[in-house]
């Protein structure tokens, strides 16, 4: 998958008007007139799209991809979506869009990160600026300006293990009443436990919006990008069903994070997101011993090639389905 580099490409019809804005350290653009060149004078953001709607009332969303540069599917749908002759436009709801690559950079190294080590999306916490002046802090810092007075954002992700589409959402009946309305089947709440209130959607539920993260699969598959494209059109064109009519979303409430107890880990068994593991049932074994279920529980993002001390999985509870039309 190509991933832009910095050059001015822009794409116009009757209502869209999309193009690449530079970072600071790139000149000026030639050849644009009209509202193009209106468009352009918005931001100077590197990796970032408007749609605009003649409506003065017009909520504005966020989509965002490619936060971390080893996610490229969610990159591969940012990149499809700069396409204004898009079929998704044609049935959007008449919203203004922000069209978002996360991280720039470290898609083009194909890391989670640049060298500096920092991790984008958790860089977006109750502080008021991200310090330093590593690209992700400077990024951080353009994107909370980006983001402010958005009323909704999906920030689309993958997982290098083997998972269903689900949401990571805040535990509201808002929140969850959006992940049915994206037709989507597993919600994960309590991530703040153990990363903190530091994602990019958190900063959204912060600002009085709605912020929504989504694991579309594994990264580098098909299905991560067909996932992908298919929640953001649903996203873009938000079903207004009676909530009776939506199907149930199971919750799954994150508990704590396993660290790794030494060198030699192996799981008993395959892993997956959403796997689950029986109380007293030994799932992994390394050089000194093993380790046991404590309780039944659902297991997320399992990793057995981390290092000592590291998170080598998350326990969380099944707390059952989540029914839309009771949450009124």
């Amino acid at each position: 998958m190509e991933i832009l580099r910095e050059h001015a490409r822009w794409v116009q019809d009757d209502e869209l008007c999309f193009g690449v804005l530079f970072s600071r350290d790139v000149g000026g653009v030639h050849g644009v007139e009209g509202r193009l060149e209106r468009a352009f004078m918005e931001v100077e953001l590197q990796g970032v799209w408007r749609r605009r709607v003649e409506r003065s009332d017009a909520e504005r969303v966020v989509v965002v991809g490619g936060m971390h540069g080893d996610e490229r599917m969610g990159a591969a749908v940012i990149q499809e979506l700069q396409d204004a002759t898009h079929a998704i436009w044609e049935a959007s709801d008449p919203v203004h869009v922000d069209v978002v690559l996360g991280n720039p950079m470290a898609l083009e190294v194909s890391s989670r990160g640049t060298s500096s080590g920092r991790d984008l999306n958790r860089m977006f916490g109750p502080e008021t600026v991200a310090e330093g002046e590593s690209f992700e802090s400077l990024r951080a810092r353009e994107l909370r300006t980006l983001v402010e007075g958005a009323a909704r954002l999906i920030d689309l992700h993958q997982t290098h293990c083997d998972t269903p589409p689900l949401a990571v959402v805040s535990d509201t009946p808002a929140h969850l009443q959006l992940v049915a309305r994206l037709g989507l089947e597993i919600a994960v709440v309590g991530t703040d436990r153990v990363y903190g209130a530091c994602m990019i959607a958190d900063l959204i539920n912060r600002l009085g919006g709605i912020g929504i993260t989504v694991e579309t699969g594994r990264a580098e598959t098909p299905e991560a990008f067909t996932n992908g494209r298919d929640v953001v059109q649903r996203f873009l064109t938000l079903d207004s069903s009676p909530l009776e009519s939506l199907k149930p979303v199971r919750v799954l409430e994150l508990a704590e994070a396993v660290p790794c107890p030494g060198p030699g880990l192996r799981f008993r068994k395959a892993l997956g997101n959403t796997s689950r593991l029986k109380a007293g049932e030994v799932w992994a074994e390394w050089e000194g011993g093993e380790l046991v279920a404590p309780r039944d529980v659902v297991v997320l993002l399992p990793h057995d090639d981390v290092a000592p001390g590291r998170a080598c999985a998350l326990f969380a509870t099944d707390r059952g389905l989540f029914h839309p039309e009771a949450s009124r």
